[in-house]
């Protein structure tokens, strides 16, 4: 764990994603592509275009490679997502 207490260190091919309760985001696939997605803090739901939802909480490693749409909505209390790049260069 990285003293900022994130389960590993911000740079280049890491960035932290830090959602507000209830909030939600569109699943960018340029901005997910190669990359694993570790739900750090809180509950994160994932909603396909096809209406279809899941929930992940704290622990949970995800890849949105290849979805096309969708959102990602926070649970009541927010969510924290580290989102680390597989490249050290993002396409």
């Amino acid at each position: 764990m990285s003293s900022d207490g994130l389960a590993f260190a911000l740079g280049h091919d890491a960035a932290c994603l830090r959602l507000l309760a209830a909030e939600s985001r569109v699943i960018d696939p340029a901005e997910w592509h190669d990359a694993l997605v570790l739900v750090q803090e809180g509950v994160l739901e994932v909603r396909c275009r096809s209406g279809e939802t899941a929930r992940f909480t704290k622990g949970s490693l995800l890849c949105f490679n290849g979805v096309l749409g969708g959102t990602l909505t926070a649970g009541a209390a927010g969510a924290v997502v580290l989102i680390k790049h597989r490249r050290e260069a993002r396409p």
